[in-house]
């Protein structure tokens, strides 16, 4: 997981699996949570079981806070591109309490959906009484994309300051240096096929 030397194709492969793993959790997150989990029926007028009707419970009417952990996994990709050091260390640390929040939440869902339906269905349907139906496979998607969000942003956080930084692209650095590497000529435009003598005095 650790990569010693930032400058490496190593170092730059790891980081770029790093963020498409968190940019996948993110978006498995956001997606998840939006869907339907679980639908109930509930009375169509208060205290009347002789008629009812469906609604259906996203994940984010069962844990409306917890829905929140995609969008802040994914302020936390943009915060692992943009920051170094320490900064993206603390960055990571925050990714990786809301990827395991997302995981941990849909698994004691998945658990026990009874548990968290009697505050959601008073808020979505204004009903006591209700009977709970079948639960979908969305909670298992959440737990995937906290899983990815946490995996990665633990991998950030271990090895995060060796890997390169937005900043490090626009450093004026010298692409034909003699001990510039074929990837450092690469990133800064340059021909790693050419002599880098050629064209000089004495040639």
């Amino acid at each position: 997981m650790a990569d010693r030397n930032p400058g490496t194709p190593a170092a730059g492969r790891s980081y770029r699996t790093a963020l498409a793993c968190l940019a996948s959790g993110s978006a498995l997150l956001i997606v998840a949570y939006a869907m339907p989990w679980v639908s109930a029926s509930v009375p169509v007028l208060p205290g009347d079981d002789a008629v009812t009707r469906e609604i259906t419970l996203a994940g984010r009417d069962l844990f409306p806070g917890v829905a929140m952990t995609g969008w802040v996994s994914l302020a936390a990709l943009g915060g692992i591109v943009a920051t170094r050091s320490w900064g993206r260390t603390v960055v990571a640390a925050v990714g990786l309490l809301a990827g395991i929040g997302g995981l941990v939440v849909a698994v004691l869902f998945a658990a026990s959906p009874g548990l968290t339906l009697d505050d959601a269905v008073r808020r979505v349907a204004d009903a006591e009484a209700y009977t709970a139906g079948a639960a979908s496979g969305w909670w298992a998607a959440a737990a995937a994309g906290g899983a990815l969000v946490a995996y990665a942003c633990a991998w950030a956080a271990v090895s995060g300051r060796r890997w390169p930084s937005l900043g490090s692209r626009y450093e004026r650095t010298p692409a034909n240096r003699p001990d510039a590497s074929a990837w450092d000529t690469l990133d800064h435009g340059g021909d790693p096929t050419e002599d880098p003598d050629r064209g000089r005095p004495g040639s």
